[in-house]
Order: C-alpha cells, then sequence, then structure tokens
C-alpha cells in the first residue's frame, strides 16, 4: 500500500490492457579504465546517433562486453540450452530500431558478433533472476521536501559500466548497466531528474513472450524519452511486454511502481501513483490481478501462476523496508535511504517466522538464497536518488555505491554531469581511476570487515560531502543567479568528480590499515 505519515489511505491501483505504440528513432570514445578480466565498472560516454553511440560503446568497453556475452553463453550451456537454436531463435522483431542502431554499430567496433550481441540483449534479461529492493519518497515524508528514492542491486551477472549518455535524439542521461546491453539499466537518472530502478518478479514457466520488449529495453527507452512518471506509464502501457518485472520510476511530480508480466496474459500491466508518504518494492507482486493470481491460481484461466511464488527474502526485505520509511516518515534524507539500503536487520531470520505471519500465502510462499535483509552478500550495488525541485535539471543528484554500499561509500553525481559536452567530457575522464577495475577489486577485498567496522567511517565520510555540497550550492545559486548555468554545471561536476576520488584515497588507507 501507499504509506503516509500517519494515515493510509486508499489504494490508487491501475490495471491496464496494453496496444502497441510507435517508436522514435533517433565518435567519439573514451577508454578510462585499465586491463580488464573477471569483474569491475567503468565509465563509458556516449553522443550522437545511436550508430555512432553503439560503435563508441563498442571501443570503449570491448573488453567487458566480451566478457559478458561470454558469460551469456555458459550460461545458456549449463542450462542445458543450444547456442545455435538459441541464435536461430534470435530476432530483432520486438526491438526497437534505435537499439538495433546501436548493437550493429557496437558490434562493428567491439569484435562480437552482431547476432551474439542481439541474442544477449533479448534472452539474457530472462536470465537474470536476481532480489532488488526499491523504496520511493514523496516530498510530505522528506526532510527538504525533495523526492526520494533508493535501489539495490542484488545480483551477480557480469560487468557492469556508468553510461553518460547524449543522444542526438531524446534526452540525456546517465546510468548503471551491463556492458553490451543497450538497455541493460539496472538504475540510472535522466536530465529531467525522472529516476528509474527495476527489481525482477517472477513468473510462471515458459510463458515468456517472444514478441515483447524485455525489461532492460523498457529502462533505457524510459530514461531516453520519458520527462514525467506518466510519459513512463503511457510508454510501458504501449508495449508489449516479454518477460515479468517492477520498473520504478520517481520525478518531480509523482512516483509509481510499475508490475509488468509477459503480453501472454491479459492484463500485463498494473502500476501504483504514490503521490505522497513512501512506498516500497522488492520481488514479489504486490498489485492486482497478479497478487491474486499467484495466491489462487485458479483465477487466472490457464492455471499456471502456481509456478510463482511468494519469495520470503523478498517479503523479508519489503517488511523492513515499510519498517524503516515508518521509523523516519517525515524527516527522510538520503542519509536515511543510504542506511536503509545497507540495512542487516533481517539478516539469518527463519522463513518459517514469516509462515506464521502469514498463513494464507504459506502454500506459495518459498524460501530463497539470498539473505533475507535489504543489504546482503549477493548486494552489488546501490544508488540513492534525490530530485532537487527548485533545480532538477542541475542540482538533482545519484549517490552510487560501486560494490555492496556495506564496503564502500555512496558517492554523489549530480545531474549537472549531463548539462554540456564539457562537463561529460570531464566527468569521464576524471571517474577513471574511481569507477574502474582496481578500485573495484580493492572494495571486494575489505569484506572480511564490512557492516559494524566500515559502515560508521563511510557515513562519517558521507555527512562531509553531503556539507561540502551544501557549501557549493551556495555558489552554485549564485551563479544561477546571472545566468551562468555552464559554471554552475562544471563546479558541481569538478566537486562529484574530487568526492569519487576522496573516496579511492579513503578506501585504500583503510585497506593498509
Amino acid at each position: 500500500m501507499n504509506y503516509r505519515c500517519s494515515a493510509i489511505p486508499a489504494l490508487m491501483i491501475a490495471v491496464v490492457l496494453l496496444a502497441p505504440m510507435g517508436i522514435v528513432v533517433g565518435e567519439k570514445a573514451t577508454v578510462v579504465s585499465g586491463a580488464w578480466a573477471d569483474v569491475g565498472l567503468m565509465t563509458v560516454e556516449l553522443k550522437g546517433t545511436h550508430r555512432e553511440m553503439g560503435r563508441q560503446y563498442g571501443l570503449a568497453a570491448k573488453e567487458p562486453i566480451r566478457a559478458n556475452v561470454d558469460l551469456f553463453w555458459e550460461a545458456v550451456e549449463s542450462m542445458g540450452m543450444s547456442k545455435k537454436g538459441l541464435l536461430q531463435k534470435t530476432s530483432e522483431r520486438s526491438m526497437p530500431q534505435s537499439m538495433i542502431d546501436m548493437l550493429r554499430g557496437m558490434s562493428e567496433t567491439s569484435g562480437v558478433r552482431y547476432s551474439e550481441l542481439l541474442a544477449f540483449n533479448e534472452f539474457a534479461p530472462g536470465m537474470e533472476g536476481g532480489a532488488c529492493t526499491c523504496f520511493v519518497a514523496r516530498p510530505d515524508a522528506t526532510a527538504d521536501g525533495n523526492p526520494l528514492s533508493f535501489k539495490t542491486s542484488d545480483i551477480h551477472y557480469g560487468q557492469q559500466v556508468l553510461l553518460i549518455v547524449t543522444p542526438e535524439v531524446g534526452y540525456s542521461y546517465m546510468a548503471v548497466a551491463f556492458a553490451g546491453g543497450v538497455g541493460s539499466s539496472e538504475e540510472g537518472m535522466n536530465e529531467h531528474g525522472l529516476s528509474l530502478g527495476f527489481n525482477w518478479l517472477p513468473i510462471p514457466k515458459g510463458s515468456e513472450y517472444e514478441d515483447g520488449l524485455n525489461t532492460w529495453d523498457l529502462q533505457i527507452m524510459i530514461l531516453e524519452r520519458c520527462k514525467t512518471v506518466r510519459d513512463a506509464i503511457e510508454l510501458v502501457e504501449g508495449e508489449k511486454k516479454q518477460i515479468g518485472g517492477n520498473i520504478m520510476v520517481s520525478g518531480k511530480d509523482e512516483a509509481a511502481f510499475i508490475e509488468i508480466a509477459p503480453s501472454t496474459y491479459t492484463p500485463d500491466c498494473a502500476y501504483r501513483i504514490i503521490d505522497s508518504g513512501f512506498d516500497a518494492h522488492t520481488n514479489h507482486w504486490l498489485y492486482e490481478p497478479f497478487f491474486s493470481w499467484v495466491l489462487d491460481p485458479s483465477l487466472e484461466p490457464s492455471g499456471d501462476w502456481a509456478d510463482t511464488y511468494m519469495w520470503t527474502p523478498s517479503i523479508f526485505r519489503y517488511d523492513r523496508a515499510v519498517e524503516l520509511g515508518e521509523m523516519h516518515c517525515g524527516e527522510l534524507t538520503s542519509g536515511h535511504l543510504m542506511s536503509f539500503a545497507r540495512d542487516l536487520e533481517n539478516w539469518g531470520m527463519c522463513p518459517t517466522e514469516l509462515w506464521e505471519l502469514y498463513p494464507d500465502w504459506a502454500d506459495v510462499m518459498m524460501p530463497g538464497f539470498p539473505g533475507n535483509s535489504i543489504c546482503n552478500v549477493q548486494t552489488t550495488s546501490a544508488c540513492v536518488f534525490e530530485i532537487d525541485m527548485d533545480e532538477p535539471n542541475l542540482l538533482s543528484t545519484m549517490w552510487m555505491a560501486q560494490n555492496n554500499p556495506c564496503q564502500t561509500p555512496f558517492v554523489p553525481l549530480h545531474i549537472a554531469i549531463l548539462y554540456d559536452d564539457v562537463t561529460a567530457s570531464y566527468a569521464n575522464e576524471q571517474l577513471a581511476s574511481y569507477i574502474g577495475r582496481d578500485y573495484y577489486l580493492l572494495v571486494n577485498g575489505m569484506a572480511a570487515g564490512w557492516g559494524d567496522d566500515l559502515v560508521p567511517i563511510f557515513e562519517a565520510w558521507e555527512s562531509e560531502a553531503m556539507d561540502a555540497i551544501a557549501e557549493a550550492e551556495v555558489e552554485v545559486l549564485e551563479l544561477l543567479s546571472v545566468d551562468r548555468y555552464a559554471d554552475a554545471a562544471l563546479l558541481l561536476t569538478e566537486l562529484d568528480c574530487a568526492l569519487a576520488l576522496e573516496v579511492w584515497e579513503l578506501q585504500s588507507e583503510l585497506q593498509v590499515a
């Protein structure tokens, strides 16, 4: 339900039968990290037409792209599937032309065959699973009246990239994505401050809709084409869907969770508008008719929703997110949401405790890994989004934790990074040593002390970073008062990059200690 600060209102739920909608189609590349092997994250700046951006992407990230495609084929083989058969099954029919163009460009410079990239983008989203937590808070629930949201990513799926994108047609955006996936955003924010996150939802076996768009495609389309939450809902309503999931979108005026199911079902979409208070979503269905289909599959004509379930780790994380929201509603800050992403409260809880709390769900509730706390050993990254109500196109911020947030601080990335070529290129260059494989491996090596020992240090650093941002914003507002927007954007970008490099030094010192 939609949680408000002192009262629980009636739900605003819309279930919509979807129909196809028209698609709008819309070389510079910088390699910013050293040799790549097993894991990591890198920054890639893209601009121009989708074909040009694909060529830039392939040139800058050829090694992680190849590694992810190879990992995909290993997964296909482990599932007893045929690579040849899957390649024959691969088709462009459900993919927007803009993404086709981008994949063709990527193939030209990465050395990975187009057919393999197409198969990776078409089928990998349905294999990724994962266990993520999303949370949104509207202005009445926050301390300063700025909308907030966060997304944790609990999935080990391969190498990631931070994309800084300025398309010839469409909105600029920054997003964390899987290398080689043109639409594989796990979390991101566009130039209007529209923020996005995604969490997986289980669907009946074999119910995928081959002619539909997968979640990767839908997410990047939202970032590139949508200015508001209503724009995002309309886009999702107008497309056929391949698999299941929940898309979190948060904007200046409202937020929404959009549950999508394969378009083999009618309806294939349900959403909830959050215009006040707060709300959360994890990895079980919450909205009708999907919720009832899971609990009583006889309500759905085919009856195959019996394969779908209420996952105990998902319920533990959802209940905890609601509890945390209720504890701090009306005073929520970015710092609170960072602490939520690190929350370990339900670590090791026994599933039988949930079965006792939810006896009506007993027949469909299943135990599962990873962990029951919002932060767990599978958490590989997290983002906290803050939309500035006065200057959403400049001061809105994506705080990013590269790796598990119990092992690393959140670093701010203002949307000002996207203001022009100067800020985007500067960020791409300066973030090299922070967003690179060496840093990723450094953080992984700190697992022995994660949690109690490290988090207080990280929180202290984040508090100082927020103070530095508040001080800089005084100068930013002075620059804006005389229309010096480019100077204001560069000032924020320089601050963000300096803080990222400071985190590298902090982590290095902690590792030595």
